[in-house]
């Protein structure tokens, strides 16, 4: 399980450099959004980090490779706490636990 503050971290870099104008920002910041999705997040993981908050601020980002990204990890991480609500019952929580097929 990813921890908070690493989350945390991962989140604000990406932002930082995705306010940049220059091109080598823009790509580390698309860079960090593909590596969020290998992030093993659950329900109260984002709520605790607001990554998803901060992360959809992103989806209307003007460079559109960042935008698609960000909307892409989005809809993710939304379908992995979906899908977590749906299997609290049977004892398992997290992204990677419940769906590695799409997530």
């Amino acid at each position: 399980m990813v921890l908070a503050s690493t989350l945390t971290v991962e989140v604000d870099s990406i932002l930082s450099a995705a306010d940049s104008a220059q091109q080598h920002d823009l790509e580390t910041a698309l860079s960090g959004l593909e590596s969020l999705q290998s992030f093993d997040v659950n329900t109260q993981l984002l709520a605790e980090t607001q990554a998803g908050k901060k992360i959809r601020k992103l989806t209307k980002h003007d460079d559109s490779s960042i935008a698609e990204a960000a909307k892409s990890l989005v809809a993710e991480w939304k379908e992995c706490v979906r899908l977590e609500q749906e299997e609290h019952t049977k004892g398992t929580s997290g992204c990677k636990s419940t769906l590695r097929t799409s997530c």
